[in-house]
């Protein structure tokens, strides 16, 4: 009776072990399906994530970039615009300025101007005309010197066709370099700049091969 009940035991133990051990192998089985799923789902999806995390950063550089750009292309339009307005600013002031630049010597010249008008209403002789004259001469010279401008020393100087504008000629066997005989015109310099050549009379040697009157004049006046 014992031996059987304990055969019954152990058929029913059995039964219930292979009952479990079947479920288990089955979850066990479904279970490394749904892992190996996952993991096949994980491969897929890995490039993709990855593709999209190594995206995320370039569009966001891009982005930076176009902005700078943008801001630049700003920056640089206001650069133009500040330039040409500088510019046509410039270009104003020196017009003006032109415009006025002789306004300190005009306002300089009137009084010798008002000297000259004195003088053509005033009585007296002929000699009391000339002085007063002389020294209206004096004063416009003074006022040129205030200013820069020097008289050209020509008579009796080598003649310079760069200084001396040459309207007569004469042979002079006596000399051996072409001369300034006599000053027609005053020239007059200011600093190293030519106002106006000096109109003179020249001498030259009998012997030389100088030029003639209106060849000297034209070198002058080149």
């Amino acid at each position: 009776m014992d031996d059987r009940r304990l055969e019954e035991q152990d058929q029913a133990q059995g039964a219930k072990e292979t009952e479990v051990g079947t479920g288990n192998g089955e979850e066990l089985d479904v279970a490394m399906r749904e892992a190996l799923e996952a993991v096949e789902r994980h491969e897929d999806e890995a490039p993709d994530a990855a593709e999209a995390s190594a995206d995320e950063p370039a569009e966001g550089m891009e982005t930076e970039l176009d902005a700078e750009l943008v801001a630049l292309k700003e920056r640089h339009v206001r650069t133009l615009a500040d330039f040409e307005n500088f510019r046509k600013r410039v270009e104003r002031e020196q017009a003006k300025s032109r415009r006025y630049e002789g306004l300190g010597v005009l306002s300089e010249l009137l009084p010798i101007l008002d000297n000259l008008g004195l003088a053509l209403g005033a009585e007296g002789d002929v000699e009391d005309l000339k002085v007063g004259v002389e020294l209206i001469a004096r004063q416009f010279q003074d006022l040129l010197r205030r200013h820069g401008v020097e008289r050209i020393d020509a008579e009796g100087k080598p003649f310079d066709p760069t200084l001396h504008d040459a309207v007569s000629r004469e042979e002079d066997p006596d000399i051996e370099v072409a001369t300034v005989a006599e000053e027609l015109r005053a020239g007059y310099v200011m600093g190293d700049r030519l106002v106006r050549p000096a109109s003179v009379r020249v001498r030259v040697p009998a012997d030389s091969n100088a030029v003639r009157s209106d060849e000297v004049a034209s070198e002058g006046q080149d």
